[in-house]
């Protein structure tokens, strides 16, 4: 596992926490070949959102994704409103807020 990937994904979590109630999915792609070693890492770090896998990296040559980790910001649409390249802290008040607005945005 990529370590700013890891380091990222509590903070996934809780920002999946916080606004899955509101309509917020949160999805997150591996490409690692190995069952195993995902669950592994979804349990050690208490993951509930989903984690699809994808060791053929078919998702990351659709998106044009050459770093890990690399977030992308999708609205209801499917429309991409954001590229992030690099970890973030997802549960900060600036993520947290953007995504609010796109959620209320997307019930109008």
């Amino acid at each position: 596992w990529c370590k700013p990937c890891e380091d990222e994904m509590p903070a996934m979590q809780r920002l999946y926490g916080v606004l899955a109630d509101d309509g917020f999915e949160l999805l997150a792609v591996s490409v690692d070949a190995d069952d195993e070693e995902v669950r592994a890492f979804r349990d050690r770090l208490s993951l509930r959102f989903p984690i699809l896998r994808d060791p053929e990296k078919r998702a990351a040559s659709a998106y044009q994704t050459f770093r890990f980790p690399e977030s992308w910001l999708i609205d209801r649409d499917g429309v991409v409103v954001a590229r992030y390249v690099g970890s973030r802290e997802w549960d900060a008040p600036v993520y947290v807020e953007r995504i609010r607005r796109l959620i209320e945005a997307g019930k109008k």
